[in-house]
């Protein structure tokens, strides 16, 4: 018996689940995810993704096994200060350096030490309900990343341990959208008909959105297996998250407050970041702050003032999942029959007012699902051994980096367009050498930045994924042909091979293979 943790790694909260992967196969995905949450800190978010260091915290503290770095509940301590060192939002640092007085890391190392810190917690848990624990770990991380960020999230997952000194081992990645929609339809999936729904993920970092269709009777993918689930289409934006909306509010304030006080910007955050809840529920809200003269400022929100400050952000969700819907729409496939509302910023009373009001084909069709556990459930789910149940599909198309012929101008020749199932084999490419006496000839694969990318563009529309060097094992004339193709197979590895055209020359095929983990999944 094994058991998959399922992570919500969040820029403001993190959520922990876990399932048994052999009760899996019941129902396509249909195992019960349990909550791996302490009991005696009850909190429907999850574990706060705080990361906090202060080197005057670490000199008072007497407890060498104790000291910081603190995460989690630990780094929200009345110890842990200055607040200013309290670092949320690592997810959209990722790469950055990170400056805490004497701290020796950057914000990739607090990334590996906020999820190991999460994993053992978890464990914790988990140990108390099944006497046992687990490193197999099913990670989701935003639809907008790319190639590359996939797999250095992915990367500094593994690079923690359990307290036992086993590494953390990812066992699947799948994007939040897509995975909210997985946990949704395998809950509620189950009727005589196909059933396509958008997810719209406002998290507290991020703005994600999948299309998902279930197959009741399942469908047979090109490997000849059996699969419930089809990951359409995703999208989102990477500068939009729920701590922005906190921003527009913490402005509201400031411009509500006499022009002379001043605020401690880590509580005003936090004094937004409640009145936007509060207005969830309620129209208007009494805000009372603390100045840093220590003055009380008593100001009254609306939540008509809110949506308004808030309605440029509000615009662009509506606009990205617009623009999803549309490029979804030309694949002519049935149309999405409900929205399904995920990530905690996703309860603001606007969102579905304005899903309905700019989609009156969804009026009606919009509702919050799990808003806090539905990624980390989807994502348990995926890491089981049967994600064979789940279609992926290429997120941005791929293609081999070329020249134009008798020119010096560069092209991509996109062999796998973007939306293909995988597994997929491109047709072999014939390109030429193009000098005379070559021994060589290089191979680099690309990767479009965004949905249709310019061909021509490519400094500016793809990225560098991986490459490789066909040694002809000799010199070859000017006009050589050289024939290249692209194979990825389910789980997203991706494989250039290139060899000589022409098979009886004895030049050796050659091969090099990298993850792609950046799908539509």
């Amino acid at each position: 018996m094994a058991f998959i943790m399922g992570m919500d790694f969040g820029n403001w909260f993190s959520y922990l689940c876990y399932v048994n992967d052999d009760q899996a196969f019941g129902g396509r995905l249909g195992s019960k995810p349990k909550d791996l949450l302490p009991n005696n800190r009850p909190n429907d978010n999850g574990y706060p993704s705080i990361f906090f260091y202060s080197k005057s915290a670490a000199d008072k503290c007497t407890d060498p096994n104790r000291r910081p770095p603190w995460y989690g509940y630990e780094a929200l301590r009345r110890k842990a200060t200055p607040a200013s060192h309290r670092v949320r939002g690592l997810k959209r640092k990722m790469g950055q350096p990170l400056q805490l007085d004497d701290w020796d890391g950057d914000v990739d190392k607090a990334i590996t030490l906020l999820i190991q810190y999460l994993v053992r917690e978890g464990n914790k848990v988990l140990q108390t309900e099944e006497m046992t624990t687990t490193n197999q770990l099913s990670l989701a991380y935003p639809a907008t990343f790319n190639t590359a960020q996939v797999l250095h999230l992915k990367d500094l997952a593994q690079a923690a341990t359990l307290e036992d000194g086993r590494h953390v081992q990812v066992v699947g990645m799948i994007a939040e959208p897509a995975a909210g929609a997985l946990d949704y339809l395998a809950e509620h999936g189950h009727t005589d008909h196909d059933y396509t729904v958008l997810t719209y993920d406002l998290g507290g970092g991020t703005f994600d959105l999948a299309v998902v269709t279930a197959y009741p009777q399942g469908k047979t993918s090109a490997s000849g297996g059996t699969y419930y689930y089809d990951v359409e289409k995703t999208g989102g934006l990477a500068t939009v998250g729920g701590c922005d909306f906190d921003r527009e509010m913490a402005d509201l304030l400031r411009r509500k407050a006499p022009q002379n006080v001043r605020f401690d910007e880590e509580k005003l955050m936090v004094d937004a970041e409640n009145a936007k809840i509060d207005l969830t529920d309620g129209t208007e809200t009494e805000v009372s702050i603390i100045a840093t003269d220590s003055r009380a400022v008593e100001l009254t929100v609306t939540r008509d003032e809110f949506e308004r400050a808030a309605a440029p952000l509000m615009r662009q969700t509506i606009e990205e999942t617009r623009r999803v819907l549309a490029e979804y729409a030309t694949t002519g496939k049935p149309a999405p029959e409900f929205i399904v509302l995920t990530g905690g910023a996703s309860q603001m009373p606007m969102v579905r007012r304005e899903l309905e009001e700019n989609f009156p084909q969804f009026r009606g069709k919009v509702a919050c699902y799990r808003p806090n556990r539905a990624i980390a459930y989807g994502a348990a789910r995926y890491g089981t051994p049967v994600s064979d149940f789940v279609q992926m599909r290429v997120r941005y198309d791929l293609g081999i980096r070329l020249y134009h012929r008798n020119t010096d101008d560069l092209f991509v020749d996109v062999m796998i367009p973007a939306g293909s199932p995988l597994p997929f084999t491109s047709e072999d490419n014939i390109s030429e050498t193009r000098a005379e006496d070559q021994m060589q000839s290089f191979f680099v694969v690309m990767e479009g930045r965004f949905d249709n990318p310019d061909p021509e563009e490519i400094d500016t529309d793809f990225r560098r994924i991986v490459s490789v060097s066909l040694d002809f094992g000799r010199k070859v004339p000017k006009g050589t042909e050289c024939a290249s193709r692209l194979i990825v197979d389910k789980n997203g590895l991706l494989t250039i091979e290139a060899r000589e055209a022409d098979d009886s020359a004895g030049s050796k095929p050659v091969s090099v293979s990298c993850q792609l983990e950046n799908l539509s999944n």
